[in-house]
């Protein structure tokens, strides 16, 4: 839980609370991502590079914002994670995807 529902109240009508602005701030996240590569050599002329790269390697969670609508059940709660959360691109390519790995296989001459 991020945030106590406890410590909040609907204030008096026609009058505003007394939280101030920014106060409350979404969750950390964090992300390992890393690259491997290796090079081959098969003759004078021609190489074959091998690359493996893996993005969030640890598979860690990173939640998106906590539900800010004061007497919902889920209030205080983050119900998302960043990935969904961030909804402007597809989920697999935001901060807080699964893991995934990504190939490579390149010729060269």
């Amino acid at each position: 839980m991020r945030i106590n529902p406890a410590a909040f109240s609907t204030p008096p009508a026609g009058t505003n609370g007394d939280l101030g602005r920014n106060v409350l701030r979404g969750l950390g996240s964090w992300e390992v991502n890393a690259a491997l590569q290796r090079q081959f050599k098969l003759t004078e002329k021609f190489n074959l590079l091998f690359r493996v790269e893996s993005f969030n390697l640890f598979n860690h969670p990173s939640f998106g914002s906590p539900v800010i609508t004061y007497g919902a059940a889920n209030f205080g709660l983050a119900t998302t994670t960043l990935n969904a959360a961030l909804s402007s691109v597809s989920s697999l390519y935001q901060m807080g995807a699964p893991r995934s790995f990504q190939f490579a296989l390149k010729l060269r001459f």
